[in-house]
């Protein structure tokens, strides 16, 4: 269920910030590294001191260490070369 959820949300906001993400790479580059960096370290916190997260942070924090955000957009990005590319969304995709 939250690898359904991810992908949902992984492509609504592929879809809408498509341009933003053309023009600003290096500002989604750098937050990928950051929340990679971010639980990497509370994994090694949790592993030593047995640190707990509760509520929305522990389900963000599971779905990053499972990949399931990376999952998603490989998926997204396998689907939308596969696809039509004279469709819209699948343009709007993959335009460079």
């Amino acid at each position: 269920m939250i690898f359904i959820c991810t992908l949902i949300l992984v492509t609504i906001l592929s879809l809408l910030l498509a341009s933003s993400i053309k023009k600003h790479y290096y500002l989604y580059y750098s937050l990928a590294t950051g929340i990679a960096i971010i639980t990497s370290f509370y994994e090694i916190l949790r592993i030593t001191s047995n640190a707990k997260l509760e509520g929305v942070i522990l389900t963000l924090e599971k779905t990053s260490i499972r990949g399931l955000i990376s999952v998603s957009f490989f998926i997204l990005v396998m689907y939308a070369g596969a696809l039509n590319q004279k469709w819209t969304i699948t343009k709007k995709i993959t335009q460079h």
